[in-house]
This record gives C-alpha cells, structure tokens and sequence, in this order.
C-alpha cells in the first residue's frame, strides 16, 4: 500500500504546474509523458504476458486433466472441467496476477491522458500569462475602471 502512496504522491506533483515558472514546466512536460507512457507500456506488455502465461498454464492442466494424467474424482465433463479449472490454485493466482498488471496498465495509461491534459492546461496557462491575465489584480482591474468611469 506504501508504494501506491508513494506512486500517487508522485503523480500529483507531476501533474502539478508552477505558473511562475512556465519556462521549466514546459522542459519538463516531454520527459514526463515518456515517463508515464514507458510505464503504460511495460505493464501494457507485462499484463499480455500474464494472460498468455494463463492461457498456457489452463492449456496445459486442462489437457492433463482430459487424459487422466490429473483424476478429479468425477466424470469428465465439459462442466467438471470447467469447474476444476475455475478453482485450480495455480490458475487463480496466475488471475489475480493478470488483474494486477492491468491495473497498473490502466493506472498508468490514465497517467498519460493526464499530461495530454496538463499540456493543454500549460497552453492556456502560457496565453494567458501572454495577455497579462496575471500582471493585475481584479482590485488593480475595478481600479482603473472606476477612475475611467469618473
């Protein structure tokens, strides 16, 4: 769990924009989406890995058990076979491992979206700052209205 805080702590930073110093966030922003999009495709990588390891594994104790190399104290059926398949230990951890690295392919490719998203948001960050949208404040900005207005 600590390293899920930790990997999440991470993100946030990462994902977070000093708009005083757009200069350093935009050097940082392409080593960040391949950072995020290296990981995506390692797990991305490492989860069809996983599930083709599963494939192989239930391949192979399913046709031990078709040819009575594994008895499963029962008439075999598609059914039957089915069933000790469904509860064989091995085949479910091999599952729960499948399920762990889509997670993190999703976690990451999520990620990804993200610094899509932050680009943007650095674009529209920059044109403001272009327009002086933050060389006033909104008091500064009802000021000089209300001195023009008179």
């Amino acid at each position: 769990m600590d390293e899920i805080n930790e990997e999440v702590s991470e993100y946030k930073i990462d994902t977070s924009i000093d708009k005083h110093s757009l200069d350093d966030e935009w050097v940082k922003q392409a080593d960040l989406f391949w950072k995020y999009s290296k990981l995506a495709n390692t797990f991305f990588n490492a989860y069809n890995a996983a599930k083709n390891n599963y494939n192989v594994r239930r391949a192979e104790i399913e046709y031990a058990v078709r040819s009575g190399k594994i008895p499963i104290g029962i008439k075999i059926t598609d059914k039957a076979v089915a069933s000790f398949l469904d509860t064989e230990e091995s085949l479910v951890a091999l599952q729960n491992d499948i399920a762990e690295k889509k997670f993190h392919y999703e976690m990451y490719n999520s990620a990804v979206f993200a610094m899509e998203h932050k680009k943007r948001a650095l674009e529209y960050i920059t044109k403001l700052h272009l327009s002086n949208y933050f060389a006033e404040s909104d008091y500064d900005k009802y000021r000089s209205s209300m001195q023009l207005g008179q």
